[in-house]
């Protein structure tokens, strides 16, 4: 679900801002706001519940988007206030609006240009407030041609690997854009 929300958002010409699971309200408060981010995509209710302190004060949230369907209990708490929507429920809208636009997404990825950003991935901020890395396509995409040019042809489409790093790590972002160049699967490791 994460891949599939990662490319999305990029093929949109968004940009996606990932975050390590194991921080606290306001580590997330701080990177949503420093990130001037409209959407908040969390894991399950655990995450969720990190942020109902805090997201109050997020007046560009414009939704909130779970990969896990929330409980009834967590919904109660933020509904009313932010449209949500799950990913199986995103899934629908997005089924429902292809119809409707067969073309959109690829003319979004066909007007991209290079130095449109990709993602901002922020430090772990121990010697102050996280720092964000913002990443172009240009750059995402340099990167990915780079590894492939220098791997020259040791990997392919019958490999496999594991992304063990999280994904909101710089070098676990590369691994799990590491299958669009080789054709490979990769497996992550889930905590």
């Amino acid at each position: 679900e994460w891949h599939y929300l990662d490319m999305a958002t990029m093929c949109s010409r968004a940009c996606l801002v990932p975050i390590y699971p194991s921080y606290l309200s306001q580590e997330i408060d701080y990177i949503f706001q420093h990130s001037d981010s409209s959407i908040l995509i969390v894991e399950n209710d655990k995450q969720m519940e990190k942020v109902l302190p805090v997201m109050g004060q997020w007046p560009n949230l414009k939704a909130v988007i779970s990969i896990q369907e929330l409980s009834e209990d967590t919904l109660k708490k933020f509904r009313n206030a932010q449209p949500y929507f799950s990913f199986k429920e995103l899934l629908r809208i997005g089924k429902e609006e292809h119809k409707l636009h067969p073309d959109l997404l690829e003319n979004h990825i066909q007007n991209q240009q290079p130095e449109e950003l990709a993602s901002i991935i922020y430090t772990s901020g121990t010697t102050g407030e996280p720092k964000g890395a913002v990443i172009t396509h240009h750059g995402m995409a340099t990167m990915l041609m780079n590894v492939g040019t220098t791997i020259k042809g040791a990997f392919n489409h019958q490999d496999k690997t594991m992304v063990f790093l999280p994904l909101s790590h710089v070098l676990g972002r590369c691994d799990s854009l590491l299958p669009l160049i080789f054709g490979w699967q990769a497996v992550s490791v889930v905590s």
